[in-house]
């Protein structure tokens, strides 16, 4: 993809802004603000899946304590304007299964393990092979079942926790189609084939809300918060990257939330974690923001290496003139033009050393520079 921050012709137009002592105050902070717009919203384009905001923190999923720390960051993420609903997750790792014998004795499933799963939609998004959507218990997957002889109805014993009935049975996720639901659900949480291992990378056992409080296993929730607008300036990145670490700073802060999150997680347990790939892209904007802005005797942007003399003007050997593609220009023309009154007598002397006369349009300009690429 282009990004025009790094073409010669932006490079040749920022310098082009300094070309001529009365005019650098005047652009300056104007092209920096250009640029800076430019940037951003090259980069958020770029990476627009990876804006949003995830939060994770371990604990005991109870329906009391969900409830709680639920309430208190959902108001937290309603502080984030560009923000949408979070979606949560509670998953439990590595729960393996028992089998319940005629004479009620149980035996382990060796190789049963899977991940306890339970998201708004889950259920109602399987391709049901057996049972009811509407049954509360266990759905295990075609390859569990076949592998253990599981059928609906079959008790099961999730181990370090109860008895439950198998209430469906569902295609392998990772095989096949699918529907689109599975899609939006984090990759890390969905099956995949794995050809070293000749079979899934996991096993979901999908229940409902219900189920998953009444086993009351610890584990982990997730709350994946994607964005509803893109931030379309340098400043409204700046701003929700603020708001990103507010919410981490109130993990502390806040009473609601720390209360809340010690009641989930228990006391002295490790903090919740904030995942995103704003921060990443904000240190890059700042990164590039900053390469453009040294108005400096050589400056090196992207490695583009650009001579420099802004002493003197009238001393710049004409070799090459500004050839920025025709958007690039306009986008430059107007931000002189706003800055620059061309019939300004104290600018009239540079303005004639550019050849142009006092009163013409300042998008008329051509300024002649040297420029080396490496």
């Amino acid at each position: 993809m282009t990004q025009p921050w790094r073409s010669v012709g932006l490079a040749i137009a920022l310098i082009a802004s300094f070309a001529v002592p009365s005019l650098m105050a005047a652009t300056g902070d104007l092209l920096r603000e250009s640029a800076a717009e430019t940037i951003t919203q090259q980069l958020v384009a770029e990476s627009v899946d990876e804006l949003g905001m995830t939060v994770i923190a371990s604990g005991t999923p109870t329906e009391q304590k969900l409830n709680g720390i639920d309430a208190a960051l959902g108001g937290r993420i309603d502080d984030v304007p560009l923000l949408g609903q979070p979606i949560r997750t509670v998953f439990v790792r590595q729960v393996g299964l028992k089998g319940h014998a005629a004479n009620d004795g149980t035996a382990a499933l060796v190789g049963s393990n899977g991940m306890l799963f339970q998201r708004a939609g889950a259920i109602d998004s399987l391709q049901v092979i057996a049972g009811d959507t509407d049954t509360e218990g266990l759905w295990i997957s075609e390859r569990v079942a076949e592998q253990f002889g599981l059928r609906v109805g079959d008790d099961v014993t999730v181990v370090a926790s109860g008895r439950v009935p198998i209430a469906g049975i569902y295609p392998n996720l990772w095989e096949g189609e699918r529907d689109l639901y599975w899609d939006t659900v984090p990759p890390t949480l969905v099956p995949r084939y794995v050809n070293a291992f000749a079979g899934p990378s996991l096993e979901l056992h999908v229940v409902s809300k219900s189920v998953m409080h009444k086993f009351g296993l610890p584990g982990e929730v997730r709350w994946d918060a994607p964005l509803d607008l893109n931030p379309d300036s340098y400043k409204s990145l700046v701003g929700l990257a603020y708001l990103y670490r507010d919410i981490e700073r109130s993990y502390t802060q806040s009473p609601e939330l720390s209360q809340a999150i010690e009641a989930f997680s228990g006391a002295g347990a490790t903090a919740p974690t904030l995942q995103t790939g704003l921060f990443d892209l904000e240190r890059q904007a700042d990164q590039i923001v900053a390469e453009l802005e040294q108005p400096v005797q050589t400056t090196s942007v992207a490695g583009i290496v650009i001579g420099l003399p802004t002493a003197a003007a009238q001393k710049w050997r004409a070799e090459s003139f500004l050839e920025a593609a025709a958007s690039k220009t306009a986008m430059l023309s107007c931000r002189l033009n706003r800055c620059i009154d061309p019939t300004d007598t104290t600018v009239v002397p540079d303005l004639l050393l550019l050849g142009l006369q006092a009163g013409e349009a300042v998008c008329q300009i051509e300024v002649e520079i040297e420029i080396r690429l490496d």
